[in-house]
Order: C-alpha cells, then structure tokens, then sequence
C-alpha cells in the first residue's frame, strides 16, 4: 500500500500561471487564481509505469501549498481509499497576502478528502475543524513525521496574524481524529512566528510527546530568537528561549536532524564520492 500524490498547480488546480502578468505586476500578480477553472487531484501509484496509471479525482476549485498528510486505508466497504488532509484556500490573491484590511485577506483552514480508488468517486470533501470549534486561518502544518504516510492523530498549524497572512500569532494544536482544538500557544504582543517544526523526545510515551522549535520575532525590539515549545502540552510558557544574533527574515524553511542522523548522513555522502572514485580509476 504505497502512494503518493502529484500535484500540477498549473492546469489541474486553480492557482495559474499568467506570464501575461509579469510585466504588469511585480507583487506575486504572475500568479492568478481562476475560480472558474476546475480542479481535481491524482494519485499515482509509487510503482506506475507511464502517466495511464494516474487517478485523477474532480474537486471543488481551491488552492494548496501545504499538506498535513495522507495515508491509504480500507473503508467498511472494503474499498481502498486515500486520505488526503491539507490547508486549503477556497480563493487566493497573492498581492494581497500582506493586505492589512480584513475583507481582502484569504481564509486558509484545514481540509480533509476521501479519494475511492476502487470506485473512482470522492467520498468525503469538507473542512476538518468541527462547525462548534472556533474558526481560524492558519498554514504551514506539522505533524510528528513518525506518522507521515499512515493516520496521526495531531496535526499543529501556525495561525495568520490579525495583521496579514505572511506572519503567525500563535500555534494551534488540533485532533485531526475529532476535528477539535486541544490546545494553542501565543507567542505574544508585537511577535511573530515562522514555520515550526515537530521534534519526537527520545524515548515517546504518545504520538505528540515532543517538542516544536522555530523563530520568532520581536517586532518591537527588533530581535529574533529560537524558541522551545512543549508540544504535547501546549504550555504558555516555552522550554527555551535563546537571542539570535542576526534578524531572521520571516518565511525561513527548516528542518530537524539529530547528531546520529547528521553522522549517518556525512558517512553515505562519503561512502558514495568513494564509490565514484573507485568507478573512476577503473575507467582508467
């Protein structure tokens, strides 16, 4: 049961390359979301031998830049079926993700659909979060990535600043099970969050037993800093605070590697320039 999903942004979602736009508009105008366009997704067996073997799947018109996750299971008709959970842009105008005024902002929330691929049909499409839940638009989600490709319960997302949707306030913790909010930390007045991530303890006793780690900037002082979070509590307080000596601009991607995972790292790289060496000298 292995998978994965392809994306074409260009034609198959409506988010669209305009070059016509290019000399028009320097704000993100290149890119043009077209509400009248359709939309549909595919998944593409990992093991496919030509483009016939993608499934595509009709959707309703959206935008997406970020998955949570997604995992194939068999349902009580024991028809395979890949869940796919993202945040999803009902309508998006890249010029306006700065905007200050509230009408113009763009909603982003989570997602969930149901892809039958035995019978061809999207069986479930609909915002993840229960309707008695409050609302909030947020993106650049986390899970803890022991579970990517099978379910998870907990997903964590960075929620957009009252201000515009290119700085967060806070992250909330969500159960992606139930659709509810279990939990949110702030970073506080005047600073803003990047991307976070999700670091598992050594020694897990649950699923969101961890940590989540990012910058954060205090937009007051002008100060940037690495923060700590308990992820599994969501306490108020962080674990770890540490000054950065240099403004880290917001938008920054990163990752997380332990010191055995950089070692085992360094070893293949070197393992394989030795291999090339070796296939080198015996063309000579």
């Amino acid at each position: 049961m292995f998978f994965y999903f392809l994306f074409r942004l260009k034609q198959d979602l409506p988010l669209q390359f305009d070059p016509s736009n290019m000399a028009k508009r320097l704000d993100g105008g290149a890119f043009v979301f077209n509400p009248s366009a359709n939309a549909r997704m595919g998944v593409l067996p990992r093991h496919a031998e030509n483009a016939n073997d993608m499934q595509w799947f009709d959707v309703m018109p959206c935008a997406i830049f970020h998955v949570i996750n997604s995992y194939e299971t068999i349902n009580s008709n024991q028809d395979t079926v890949v869940v796919l959970q993202a945040c999803r842009f009902t309508t998006i105008d890249l010029s306006n993700m700065n905007s200050e005024e509230e009408d113009l902002k763009d909603y982003n929330e989570v997602w969930v659909w149901e892809l039958n691929l035995t019978t061809g049909k999207v069986d479930r499409e609909e915002p993840l979060l229960q309707s008695n839940q409050p609302t909030f638009s947020g993106d650049f989600p986390q899970i803890n990535p022991n579970y990517v490709g099978r379910p998870q319960t907990y997903c964590w997302l960075s929620k957009f600043s009252p201000e515009h949707n290119t700085k967060f306030s806070s992250i909330v913790k969500m159960n992606c099970d139930d659709g509810t909010i279990v939990g949110e930390f702030e970073y506080g007045n005047m600073k803003r969050g990047g991307e976070i991530v999700f670091v598992s303890k050594e020694n897990p006793t649950s699923e969101d037993d961890g940590y989540l780690i990012g910058f954060v900037h205090d937009e007051e002082h002008d100060v940037s800093s690495f923060w700590v979070i308990d992820a599994k509590s969501m306490d108020k307080t962080p674990i770890c605070i540490c000054e950065m000596p240099k403004r880290v601009p917001y938008g920054m991607h990163a990752t997380f590697l332990t010191e055995k995972e950089l070692i085992q790292s360094e070893m293949r790289h070197r393992g394989t320039i030795s291999n090339l060496q070796r296939m080198e000298r015996a063309k000579l």
